[in-house]
């Protein structure tokens, strides 16, 4: 399985989960901060200085605590 982000412009970053992996709030906090900042950093770096909109589905995962937390932490809106 991949956890795919993208914008209007394409893919930003694909995130091959491990075998076996749950994907819960906590993991998906870590794909936040160590790989998706840092894409968004080197792909399309005005995002991060113009704002970040960044839509979620309605997911429990997406829609856990840890995950709103780490939106404001992450500079994302």
């Amino acid at each position: 399985m991949h956890m795919i982000f993208f914008d209007m412009n394409g893919v930003i970053l694909r995130w091959p989960v491990p075998i076996g992996t749950t994907i819960d709030a906590q993991y998906y906090k870590k794909v936040l901060q160590d790989k998706l900042r840092p894409a968004i950093r080197k792909k399309r770096p005005r995002l991060l200085e113009s704002g970040t909109l960044f839509h979620h589905d309605n997911a429990p995962v997406h829609m856990a605590r840890a995950e709103a937390e780490t939106d404001v932490l992450a500079g994302y809106k």
